[in-house]
């Protein structure tokens, strides 16, 4: 008997593959897999438009689920949930989905302008309204909501993540600071290395930005006698107390 042919867009799996290595190929999510915040992905896209990958590492995709809530065109029949997903450090967490209550926004209809609500299902996922993705983990994406007057209106909305806790110094989030994380850092700014999972573990001085003092500054605390990095430089992790555009999308190590 002749296999089926693959379907487009269902017989699909989504893959990182990074640093010229195929043992780093990270198989992300593929077709029948259960979701963050219920349902099974049924379809992904095929365009390059759907998926954005920042310097972080991190991966943002859309999806159509094998759940049912909105009749969200008003033709009588329910269509496919859809979901905005983020892959980082390891995980796949939920961003935005179909029937999502957003406060003083209204009810999350689809990922995409009012205008194409009427040709959902076929027109999802969408490349031209593709979520995209920026180094400090934000994620902007359109949408159509309805809001507590009923009205359907189209938004542009920004998914920023919360900050991770953290240890400032543990810069590879390995548990454990070390000459190692120092290595990290100078690889990330003069040889094109992956950026650091947390800003602020790398922002040693706490100066509010990432600079080669930082790695000589944790050189000088492991090596040389100098004063520890400031808090949270130790384990348990803790917040940054200091308040500037550095952010924490995520530290394993905590």
């Amino acid at each position: 008997m002749t296999a089926p042919w693959p379907q487009l867009m269902q017989d699909v799996a989504l893959f990182l593959y990074s640093e010229g290595d195929l043992t780093t190929v990270v198989n992300i999510r593929a077709n029948a897999d259960a979701m963050p915040g219920g349902g099974r992905l049924k379809e992904l896209g095929y365009q390059m438009g759907h998926y954005y990958l920042n310097d972080a590492g991190d991966v943002v995709f859309q999806g159509t689920l094998d759940t049912l809530t909105l009749d969200i065109d008003g033709d009588g029949q329910l269509e496919p949930d859809q979901g905005i997903y983020v892959w980082s450090g390891g995980q796949v967490s939920l961003v935005a989905k179909t029937g999502m209550d957003l406060p003083g926004i209204g009810k999350l209809l689809a990922v995409l302008p009012p205008a194409f609500l009427s040709a959902l299902p076929q027109d999802y996922p969408y490349a031209w309204f593709s979520a995209a993705l920026n180094d400090r983990g934000q994620i902007p994406f359109m949408a159509s909501v309805k809001d507590q007057g009923g009205q359907v209106r189209g938004v542009l909305l920004l998914a920023t993540p919360a900050d991770a806790l953290f240890v400032r110094g543990d810069i590879d989030a390995d548990r454990d600071t070390g000459l190692t994380d120092a290595i990290v850092l100078i690889d990330y700014l003069f040889l094109g290395g992956l950026r650091p999972p947390c800003d602020d573990a790398a922002d040693v001085d706490d100066n509010a930005a990432l600079e080669l003092t930082d790695a000589v500054y944790l050189i000088s605390y492991l090596f040389l006698g100098g004063e520890p990095p400031p808090a949270p430089s130790f384990h348990p992790c803790g917040p940054d107390a200091t308040k500037d555009a550095l952010d924490c999308r995520s530290f394993p190590g905590c």
